[in-house]
């Protein structure tokens, strides 16, 4: 049987253990916010220049064989049909 130290003792290994989780859950959504924070450009090749990704209207994405994204989008400054990969500025 175990006695009231050994249990306080396990309690505050197991609070420990709970702490250090919810700090490193905690540390990997401020990652993740930071790259959200991040500018994404995509390349219009009538303007021929990079274009935020929040300023054109996106009509749809795909995924290539490697994993990229491809935007199809219009431009906001010509108001052309463009696709290009996403770029993280």
């Amino acid at each position: 049987m175990m006695d009231d130290t050994n249990v306080r003792s396990d309690a505050a290994q197991k609070k420990k253990v709970v702490d250090l989780i919810k700090r490193k859950q905690q540390l990997r959504y401020e990652e993740e916010q930071e790259i959200i924070k991040r500018e994404i450009l995509v390349f219009c090749q009538d303007c021929n220049e990079w274009r935020l990704e929040t300023l054109v209207e996106i009509q749809g994405i795909e995924e290539d064989f490697d994993g990229r994204d491809k935007l199809s989008f219009m431009c906001d400054r010509c108001g052309k049909f463009q696709q290009s990969f996403r770029v993280l500025k």
